[in-house]
């Protein structure tokens, strides 16, 4: 989920794992807060802080976003009525629609992703997988190891 993890495998060997895209910039998602796409999320992420986005930016963020919109229907800091916000919440985040259920989960797309050469960092990540989610977008294919290596 890292490229620190898949930099340290060490030489090229991390190339071509792959993981849950539990967040990815393509995304179709928008914030609630801001109106901004995941891709200038991770943009301003890189920019402000000359570090690769990670996946759980979006989560993280996603998270801000549900306990703004508690807080801002909440309108008080009761504990009660911060949990019936909570349990009320029906919001479009950069995660997905946030909807809890009556076990107080909210399941929000996953795709899944596979590392690559870089161009700006060492590695990057492509969705290759959008599982029962077409909203996602595929980026690429999955690439053998062969493939990724140019190998026959």
């Amino acid at each position: 989920m890292f490229p620190t993890a898949v930099e340290a495998i060490g030489e090229d060997l991390g190339l071509g794992t792959s993981t849950e895209a539990v967040w990815h910039p393509s995304y179709p998602f928008k914030s609630s807060l801001t109106g901004e796409t995941g891709k200038e999320l991770a943009d301003a992420y890189e920019s402000s802080t000359s570090k690769q986005w990670t996946a759980p930016l979006g989560g993280l963020y996603g998270g801000y976003e549900i306990l703004a919109d508690v807080l801002r229907r909440a309108q008080t800091l009761d504990k009660d009525t911060v949990r019936k916000a909570f349990v009320e919440t029906n919001l479009s985040t950069i995660q997905g629609q946030i909807k809890f259920n009556e076990k107080n989960i909210a399941i929000v797309p996953s795709g899944g992703l596979q590392w690559i050469k870089g161009k700006k960092f060492p590695y990057h990540p492509v969705l290759v997988s959008n599982g029962n989610y077409k909203m996602l977008p595929k980026e690429a294919k999955m690439l053998s190891i062969h493939e990724l290596r140019g190998m026959k």
